[in-house]
């Protein structure tokens, strides 16, 4: 699995002390809270500020599209989310110009979550646009910034395989490890970053050492989770809690309260 390395426009030389290189957890369509939390950090990109949004821009809030426009005007770096997905998928289809129906699955040959055409998701990929797409479909699954020993990623890792062997559905989905060692999107086994930190400490994990620390949203159940090498970002905005900013070098939090966006 490619990782995608970004370190050309935030490396570590030492005129980068006043750069700021925030991620920020699932925004989930919340473009009015987006907006407020960009203002709030003072965000400048001319200065060499950069962010990194950690997956889900899009469903459940009032205006996804809107979010994926505001990202790219603000030429904010991303990552793919499990929504992000089922949105690119779905508009792939759409832009092949194959029949749409009201039932049915949608042929995309072997995949790990099959999407119907009624799915929710479908309504979003019928409104992007060609750039919206492109820019949605360009988050990659995993952003190394080695200069700060940090990888992007939206749910998690597979502590037990190496950074080049991680599979895309683990990447955007896992929560925790069952006791076979398998990971799995559900709740209840034991949470791939306590496994992840306890490697780390250990100087056992079969990634790089440039990799060490990992920053990711999808958690939204677990809140703000900042362990000594792992660190989760999504903090429920969506279901009118916070969005959350975390400034990578310094640690320091930057948040806004939300309304309630969620609908079943």
């Amino acid at each position: 699995m490619e990782t995608v390395h970004d370190d050309t426009t935030y490396g570590s030389s030492s005129n980068n002390n006043s750069k700021k290189l925030y991620v920020i957890g699932d925004i989930h369509g919340s473009i009015d809270e987006f907006n407020t939390l960009v203002s709030k950090l003072q965000y400048n990109y001319d200065a060499g500020d950069r962010i990194v949004l950690a997956g889900d821009l899009v469903m459940r809030g009032p205006d996804s599209v809107g979010v994926i426009r505001r990202a790219k005007e603000l030429k904010a770096l991303c990552v793919r989310g499990n929504h992000d997905d089922k949105v690119v998928r779905m508009k792939t289809y759409l832009r092949s110009g194959q029949p749409v129906f009201r039932t049915g699955i949608i042929p995309e040959g072997p995949v790990m979550d099959p999407l119907e055409f009624d799915n929710y998701h479908m309504d979003v990929a019928q409104n992007m646009t060609d750039a919206d797409y492109e820019y949605l479909a360009n988050c990659p699954m995993i952003l190394a910034i080695p200069s700060q020993q940090a990888l992007f990623v939206h749910a998690g890792v597979n502590p037990y395989r190496s950074l080049d062997n991680q599979q895309p559905f683990t990447i955007m989905n896992v929560r925790t490890i069952e006791d076979n060692l398998s990971p799995t999107k559900k709740k209840g086994g034991e949470e791939w970053s306590d496994i992840w930190n306890v490697q780390q400490e250990k100087n056992d994990s079969t990634f790089p050492p440039e990799y060490r620390k990992i920053f990711y949203g999808h958690a939204a159940g677990n809140g703000l989770q900042l362990k000594n090498y792992t660190f989760g970002v999504d903090t429920g905005c969506v279901y009118g809690r916070q969005l959350t900013a975390l400034e990578v070098k310094t640690g320091q939090l930057t948040q806004v309260s939300c309304k309630e966006h969620y609908k079943n």
